[in-house]
């Protein structure tokens, strides 16, 4: 999912697609398990740790992260409550690109 720009603060955010200019691509996800809340500080741990597994020089997205930031988003105690487990590894750069960042 490619997403026109992100903020540095929760809003919303607007898909487009990747043929369009975008400064934000979702290149992975990350399910969590569990019916009760972990707590903020395991799930961040969790999906960083799984992005950066991804994203590092060697991992499977190494090519996506090349030349941007990455970020992960979690879901937070309250989304978790109505059932949100997916956690998201995004890559992100300054200046706006077309296509995947996955396909680079």
């Amino acid at each position: 999912m490619c997403l026109l720009e992100i903020g540095n603060q929760p809003g919303d955010v607007f898909a487009v697609a990747c043929s369009e200019r975008h400064e934000a691509e979702v290149v992975s996800s990350y399910n969590l398990t569990g019916d009760d809340w972990p707590g903020e500080a395991a799930v961040a741990t969790s999906v960083l740790n799984y992005c950066a597994s991804q994203l590092a020089p060697g991992g499977p997205l190494e090519a996506a992260s090349a030349g941007r930031a990455w970020v992960a988003w979690v879901p937070s105690e309250d989304t978790w409550n109505t059932g949100d487990r997916k956690g998201l590894c995004i890559v992100t750069a300054g200046t706006a690109w077309t296509g995947k960042a996955v396909d680079e």
